[in-house]
């Protein structure tokens, strides 16, 4: 299976706050969340909201709930903090606040939600990570220690204008910590804002939960399936990547020999695919 990995951002500022990177598509340094090849170039900037969002989604628990303020200014909080800074309308302060203008935190909540129409009244509980400043129009963000995770992005497809891909999180260890099936649309938005970065929108993001069991390694039955037995006899096979740490261990086995397996399951095709073997 293929993986396609990719983060990209601008930035830059006004009115007393300095200004930050360089013209869009100039090297800049990059997160430690990025690795792996690109995603299609008219694609390639949504790995950030994705990323947003599998992060919110990980840290509160939360489901994807655009109507949701709470689950709605976290995203753009993680959303901002992290890649807002290179947009060229967005400012840093010499004491790390970041300021926002109105419009351009429209254009990141319409990144992270498709359904949006407008910004919802901040949350009480989140006004030490974001503020609004009426003489400027514009959101401050306090900055937050977030802890890094890498973003895997696999198995895009399109069916009728609609994306549909993994997003998977993992830690430095390479351990998964998380999996998403993720939509993605045309962003409506994006022809009446100059330059977008963002011209898709993300329509929806469910959580896949792994499952995991004793299983016995039956063999390969091409270089990206193995056929398993689960420890309740059931007899199945199962996907992997064959570039992963997945494909290096099961191709270590003996056929007979046991080991700890962990999958997902995907629903709507009967597909079940391995994320972890030990």
């Amino acid at each position: 299976m293929k993986k396609i990995y990719a983060l990209f951002l601008i930035c830059g500022m006004t009115l007393g706050f300095s200004a930050c990177g360089g013209e869009p598509g100039e090297p800049v340094e990059q997160p430690p969340q990025e690795s792996g090849t690109e995603l299609p170039e008219a694609m390639a900037t949504m790995s950030a909201p994705i990323h947003a969002l599998a992060e919110t989604m990980l840290n509160t628990g939360m489901d994807y709930r655009p109507d949701d303020p709470e689950f709605f200014w976290n995203s753009l909080h993680f959303f901002l903090e992290t890649y807002g800074n290179r947009h060229e309308a967005v400012g840093l302060s010499d004491e790390g606040v970041m300021r926002v203008p109105r419009k351009t935190m429209q254009e990141h909540a319409i990144a992270l939600f498709s359904s949006y129409n407008d910004l919802p009244e901040l949350p009480e509980n989140l006004s030490s990570r974001i503020a609004y400043e009426s003489s400027w129009d514009a959101y401050l963000i306090y900055s937050e220690e977030y802890t890094p995770y890498t973003l895997a992005l696999a198995e895009l497809s399109e069916e009728n204008g609609t994306y549909r891909l993994e997003a998977a999180l993992s830690g430095i260890d390479g351990e998964t910590v998380g999996v998403w099936e993720v939509e993605l649309v045309k962003n409506t938005y994006a022809d009446g804002i100059q330059n977008p970065l963002y011209p898709y929108s993300i329509a929806s993001m469910r959580s896949l939960a792994a499952q995991k069991d004793q299983a016995v390694f039956n063999g390969l039955t091409d270089p990206h399936t193995a056929e398993v037995t689960l420890s309740d006899g059931t007899v199945a096979a199962f996907q992997f990547d064959t570039d992963s740490e997945v494909s290096k261990a099961l191709q270590n086995l003996d056929i007979g020999e046991g080991f700890t397996i962990e999958y997902l399951t995907d629903e709507k095709n009967g597909t079940a695919k391995i994320v972890s073997a030990e």
